[in-house]
């Protein structure tokens, strides 16, 4: 996506709240050249082709990016029917290039998730799994696996725990991460403890692709609540294992927020949210 950098875009601001309460500059530099530069490390590390138009539209008159935005970033009719000339004329000019000579079929170089959730499988989080009944409570809000739609959420708030029983090598929750997110304590099969701080600066495991991207500012300290996938543990025996996990009691440092939270939700912080496990 094309993000105007003209004086206009400072006040259109009409995209998620990560961006209307970004700062501009940061947002610019993601856009422009962050984001670019881990595509083109993807590309590079599987041998794929990049098409990439930030320089073209970086490069458009002040008239011809009103004519081709309706707005900071998305495009007119006019200028969804121009790129996509654009794309298609590129395509074209790609497929009718003469074939490159092979010798032996290229080898798939490692996965760069080593965490990737290829043939993995979802599975309802039950109300049954939760306890005790005082540090659960119920929300209705959107379901993350059926666009649209709506499901019930349990919310386990601090001193609250979760038995999570799964077959697989690897387990982990998909969950809404927000100012409210807690600390928890995960052990599997009765094993070790382990601390995972659901609010920091987007962990690895919450979002592995921003380790490429070290330059990003603008998706860190989150004041909003995102859809996560939280790996809770990974490297098992690939058969049925017991998980636990208690939401801390202490109070989560709530420093590294950009703002202030400002919602209906701000009544009860640190509350983990739950709706879906995902195992693979």
């Amino acid at each position: 996506m094309f993000l105007r950098d003209d004086a206009e875009v400072r006040t259109l601001k009409t995209g998620s709240g990560a961006w209307r309460h970004s700062s501009v500059e940061e947002a610019i530099v993601w856009y422009h050249d962050v984001a670019p530069r881990l595509h083109r490390h993807i590309c590079y590390r599987y041998g794929l082709a990049q098409i990439d138009l930030v320089p073209a539209f970086r490069a458009l008159s002040a008239d011809k990016r009103q004519e081709w935005f309706r707005d900071d970033c998305h495009h007119s009719d006019v200028g969804g029917e121009a790129l996509g000339n654009l794309l298609a004329k590129l395509l074209l000019w790609a497929v009718r290039q003469p074939e490159l000579e092979m010798g032996k079929p290229p080898r798939v170089p490692a996965a760069l998730d080593a965490g990737c959730w290829c043939n993995g499988k979802t599975m309802r989080v039950l109300r049954g799994w939760l306890g005790p009944e005082s540090r659960v409570s119920i929300r209705k809000d959107k379901d993350v696996l059926h666009l649209g739609e709506q499901a019930d959420w349990f919310l386990l708030y601090a001193g609250g725990k979760a038995t999570i029983p799964f077959k697989g090598r690897a387990c982990g929750l998909m969950t809404l991460l927000g100012p409210d997110a807690p600390s928890l304590h995960v052990s599997v099969d009765g094993g070790a403890l382990r601390r995972l701080d659901l609010l920091d600066h987007w962990r690895h495991d919450v979002h592995a692709c921003c380790q490429l991207a070290s330059a990003c500012q603008t998706c860190t300290r989150c004041f909003y609540w995102r859809d996560a996938i939280v790996l809770l543990c990974d490297d098992l025996a690939d058969t049925t294992h017991t998980l636990e996990l208690q939401v801390e009691e202490e109070r989560t440092d709530m420093s590294i927020l950009k703002r202030a939270p400002c919602s209906d939700l701000w009544d009860r912080p640190d509350r983990h949210w739950n709706c879906f496990g995902a195992a693979v």
